[in-house]
Parts: C-alpha cells; structure tokens; sequence
C-alpha cells in the first residue's frame, strides 16, 4: 500500500461522492446479481456506487490521478468488506470473491487499475491508512476554517497530533518506514504552516518530533535517486563516444571508408553531443528555478525552527512564532 497517497483520500472521497451521487438508479441489474451472490449481505447501494467509479477510472485510465484513485478504491472495497455482517476482518477470500463477480460484470479492476495497486488489506495496514486518512480530515478542516473564520478551532488541529504522537512506538519498528515516511510528511506541512496553528490555536504543540528510522545504507541502492536515469544516459553517450572510432576501423577493413567520411561523422558526433550538452544544461537549469523556491521556504523554516530551540520555554516559541509569521 502507498501510504503517502492516503492523504489524498479526503479530497478523493468528495470526488467519489460526486460521481456516485445518482448510482443508485444506474448499475440495478449488475449489481442485483452480484448482491444475489452474497446471499444475506446487503451489498446492493455500495456496488452501485463502486460500479459506478469504475466505469469513470475505465473512461480515464490516462488519468494523472489514476493511481490515487485506484488505492482509494481498493481501501474503499476493503471498508465496505469489514462493514457487510457476519464477514471476517480477515477474510481475504471474501475480498477475491467481490473482485471475480465485477469481472464477470465487465469491471476487472486489476485490469483497470494496473493490478498493483489493487488487493486485500489487512487489519494492521487497514487501521494505519485509517489514522493517515483522520489526520488529514482533521487538518484539512482546521485550515479551512482558520481562513474562512477569525475564531479558534483547536479541536481538530489537537485531533491531528493526537493520532501523529500515538505512533512513536509504531515507528520504532523499521518494518514501518513506509508508514512513518508518510507520517513525516505531514510533520512537515504542520511545521510549515505553524504560524498559522499557533495564531489560530495557541495551545498547539510549536513542533512535531520526527518519526523516521535512520537506517545506515538504506540510500545504498540509489532508490528514488534518479541512478538509472543518469546511467542510460551515460551508457548511451559511451555508446555514441565510439561510433567514430567504429567507422574507422570499418574504414580501414573494407577500405571503403574515405578520410571525409570520417571526419564527417567526428563533425556530427560533436554536433551531437554538444546538443545534448546544451540540453542537459537548460534541464538543469529548470530543475534549478523550481527547486529554488521551495528551498527558500524550507530554508526560511530551518532558521526558524533552530531558533525556536534555542528559545528556553514554549511560551516564548510561540510568541517568537506570533511575531514572524
């Protein structure tokens, strides 16, 4: 599971809502079979509106928010899983059985859906994409109502850290990574938009304790690095480095190369490379003014928060944090 996509959910949720907003007149004869297949569980509204979405992700599968999409609907049938009665929290066959009878329907959604982002989850993954998900309920309606309203609203912004810190312990466990990696983003956005938390709720903790393991070697691998990007670039340049080397060896053993030939492809050869060098160089550039401000803001918030642990007691941080932002 992408733990990092669950904070889109909520967003999504709304998005699902709206496009299943009329299933319950659409999908009648797919869906009374399959509900006739669950015997006495009452599956018929919530297979409307899972038909219903699957048909618009069939629609859009180029979608740029396909993937998002498809880990909310796979989190969404393995909701309504543990809410049917009488099924098991554990019942991974249960889940095989809704995904073969939507098959039969015309909706295969590991096709749809690529296939890996689409499978049952269990209890311990399950309450943990559940506390992700609350977190961002919770923050999403404490930043709307601090810029539409001049009053406090502490409760949900304390109901964020709340669910943050109860996994300290979870996050001793290296197993969990993935997990506190996304808890960490979200330490990062509270921590960028604290001028605000604490204008608005004063009692709000001023920083939030990361999470994530230190893991000696866990970048040895080059993951998520760019490594293979840049070695098929490299390997491609060695390969175009010896074409002129090539044509004259073939030169010199078929005797049908002549002096110009050579010094032809040389020209191109350099033509080629000083292309790519120019290119190279105005990605860098773009990478470059992207990068940059979004590094002054993380900068700004480095200063900020080195100062603030210099600062002998919460009071004064959140006072020092009142002033600045």
């Amino acid at each position: 599971m992408e733990y990092t996509s669950v904070k889109s959910f909520p967003s999504i949720e709304v998005e699902f809502n709206n496009i299943t907003a009329n299933s319950s007149r659409l999908h009648g004869s797919e869906c009374n079979r399959i509900n006739r297949s669950f015997e006495n569980y009452n599956f018929y509204d919530s297979c409307t509106k899972i038909t219903e979405f699957m048909k618009y992700l069939k629609s859009n599968p180029d979608s740029d928010s396909i993937s998002e999409n498809c880990n909310y609907l796979n989190y969404k049938i393995n909701t309504e899983l543990r809410r049917l009665k009488k099924v098991s929290d554990e019942n991974s066959e249960f889940y095989d059985k809704i995904l073969r009878d939507y098959k039969n329907e015309g909706y295969d959604l590991n096709t749809i859906c690529k296939k890996k982002y689409i499978g049952y989850i269990n209890n311990d993954v399950f309450d943990k994409i559940n506390d992700i998900r609350d977190i961002y309920i919770h923050y999403n309606k404490f930043k709307s109502y601090a810029r539409t309203s001049s009053g406090t609203n502490c409760e949900d912004i304390n109901k964020c850290i709340e669910l943050y810190t109860k996994h300290k312990v979870t996050c001793d466990n290296v197993n969990n990574k993935n997990f506190c990696v996304a808890l960490d983003y979200f330490k990062n956005e509270y921590q960028a938009y604290i001028g605000q938390i604490i204008r608005t709720c004063e009692s709000a903790k001023v920083s939030l304790e990361s999470y994530i393991n230190i893991m000696v070697g866990s970048q040895g691998e080059g993951e998520g690095t760019g490594d293979d990007l840049y070695g098929e670039a490299a390997e491609e340049r060695e390969e175009q480095a010896t074409d002129p080397v090539d044509i004259q060896n073939n030169s010199q053993m078929g005797q049908s190369k002549s002096n110009i030939t050579i010094a032809s492809s040389t020209i191109l050869y350099k033509e080629k490379i000083k292309i790519q060098l120019v290119c190279t160089m105005k990605l860098f550039d773009l990478i470059i003014i992207l990068v940059f401000n979004s590094m002054i803001q993380e900068i700004l918030n480095l200063i900020c928060n080195i100062i603030l642990q210099e600062l002998p007691n919460e009071h004064m941080q959140k006072k020092y944090i009142t002033q600045i932002y």
